[in-house]
């Protein structure tokens, strides 16, 4: 079995928010709200 390295890692689970004992999946929808409105809110006006 292949090993996932760390920046595969790192981004996958949304900034290691899923690693979050409690509410993993509120602090997954807030990392990607944050990177949602960083990038592509910027970009496309």
């Amino acid at each position: 079995m292949k090993q996932i390295n760390w920046f595969d890692k790192f981004f996958g689970s949304g900034f290691y928010t899923g690693y979050i004992p409690f509410a993993s999946g509120t602090f997954g929808s807030l990392a990607a709200s944050i990177i949602y409105f960083v990038i592509f809110k910027n970009y496309t006006q």
